[in-house]
């Protein structure tokens, strides 16, 4: 996945002050609509099938940093390849605006990416009852979408988590928006950030779309870090298999439809025999290896 690490987060939920057993934990019993147990145990299960189904893509980021209080600003358009299971090539294609945004944000931002694509990073910072406490909102209704949202309370402080809330679609599972903030500051320069992190549908995958942190920076005022992702070409691909190990999850597949129906995942995570893929993985290129965005909010669902 990519951004996996990635990365997201199913019935109708009305009322807005659902009472504490409404929260997930392994005595959360089934119900009809689901509860917040049940959305988050679909919602994990496929998150876990699309990342081992998705085996390479590539995609264009661009990073556009601006400070209010110096009027500076700073622009980073990257192109990335990602090949399964953590590893991603990337090449910066042009830069512009302030040195100082360039070095001090954007190349430190891709460090920072660097680091979450560990494989103990990716575990610590999934979307998962392992990590986060999660209370169900409400559940939205527009058009032929069904979304449940959730609030998500991690259970450590750790600067690849996130706390605020999600939209979990309702027939897939993925995470299609997140708006919070990093459960620890990244910085004793950062007093506060808010951030919005949504994602789109490609093929059977929810990738990043777009990233905004907004950001009060001591001495500096306020900054604003956005994210475009674009152009995304999916390489190698798997089926995607709907898990079916409780009655819990075969109600997920009659939910997921059509489009998860009859797949399997094969049972072994073979290296892929893609020419393009092993190509990418053996060019010898200038390049750096990073995390799919910003820390979670590029993670693939």
């Amino acid at each position: 996945m990519g951004a996996r690490t990635s990365w997201k987060y199913l019935a109708i939920v009305i009322a807005l002050g659902f009472a504490s057993s409404n929260r997930c934990s392994a005595a959360c019993a089934p119900s009809v609509p689901l509860t917040a147990c049940g959305v988050v145990e679909r919602m994990v299960a496929l998150n876990r099938a699309r990342a081992a189904a998705l085996r390479s893509y590539s995609s264009t980021r661009t990073y556009h940093v601006e400070n209010d209080n110096h009027s500076k600003s700073a622009e980073l358009v990257v192109r990335v390849a990602f090949l399964w299971p953590n590893q991603e090539e990337s090449t910066i294609l042009s830069e512009s605006g302030s040195n100082f945004l360039q070095t001090c944000v954007l190349k430190r931002l891709l460090e920072s990416e660097r680091e979450a694509m560990r494989a103990e990073n990716q575990r610590r910072e999934e979307m998962s009852p392992e990590n986060y406490d999660f209370r169900m909102v409400r559940y939205e209704r527009s058009g032929e979408r069904d979304d449940y949202v959730l609030d998500v309370v991690p259970k450590s402080k750790d600067k690849f988590l996130f706390q605020g809330r999600i939209w979990v679609d309702g027939r897939d599972f993925g995470i299609i928006r997140m708006e919070g903030a990093p459960a620890k500051s990244p910085s004793w320069w950062t007093t506060h950030v808010d951030v919005v992190h949504s994602y789109c549908k490609v093929g059977d995958f929810w990738l990043p779309e777009r990233n905004v942190s907004v950001a009060q920076v001591r001495m500096f005022g306020r900054s604003v870090l956005t994210i475009e992702y674009r152009d995304y070409k999916l390489i190698d691909t798997r089926s995607v298999q709907v898990p079916a190990s409780s009655g819990e999850m075969s109600a997920a597949r009659e939910n997921a439809g059509p489009a998860f129906a009859s797949r399997n995942l094969p049972r072994e995570r073979e290296p892929s025999t893609n020419p393009a893929v092993a190509e990418s993985a053996s060019r010898k290129r200038e390049s750096i290896l990073v995390a799919p965005g910003a820390a979670i909010a590029q993670r693939s669902f």
